[in-house]
């Protein structure tokens, strides 16, 4: 269930923002990434390997939106130590639902990794709206949102959408 996974996702993030890190840690956890929302304008360089036209033209409003009216309220929130890839492929189902693959870990507000998640919700479903809900209301009951984190859950899951897109792109060329 959705809301379960929200839990896990608050879970880890509360677990993940009490590690202390090394100036080194710091370092190599905000290099360049290409899974890293907080560095989506650099896809703006690479538009031309998507082939779609009206494809690219989207990812390119997309991320031009986000740049200009975005990251800037994202970058004024507290960064920590984030999973960043809350995909159908890391989550262990069982008695409880669990994130595996800390290897797109990141410095970024927590925020970011739960639209990760609503990304992926959105891409399979009906009324992602709906399903995303279930996320938020789980991860909620145990990491309060603030007004200003829930306000960019939406643009960000469109922006790792259109993030998809691109490095699919590049990984495709």
């Amino acid at each position: 269930e959705f809301a379960e996974l929200g839990r896990c996702v608050a879970l880890v993030d509360q677990h993940l923002a009490n590690l202390e890190l090394t100036e080194s840690e710091i370092k190599l956890l905000n290099r360049d990434f290409i899974w890293n929302m907080m560095q989506a304008e650099k896809i703006l360089s690479r538009l031309d390997l998507i082939t779609d036209e009206k494809l690219r033209i989207c990812v390119a409003d997309e991320i031009t939106e986000f740049k200009e009216k975005f990251l800037p309220k994202l970058k004024e929130m507290k960064s920590q130590l984030i999973h960043n890839d809350a995909n159908d492929w890391n989550i262990v189902c069982g008695e409880k639902i669990q994130l595996i693959d800390f290897g797109d870990i990141i410095l970024a507000p927590r925020i970011v990794g739960l639209a990760v998640a609503a990304s992926y919700i959105s891409l399979d479903s009906d009324d992602p709206t709906f399903e995303i809900s279930k996320l938020v209301r789980g991860y909620h009951s145990i990491s309060p949102l603030t007004l200003d984190e829930i306000e960019l859950l939406l643009p960000l899951t469109r922006v790792r959408i259109a993030m998809s897109i691109a490095n699919a792109a590049l990984q495709i060329s």
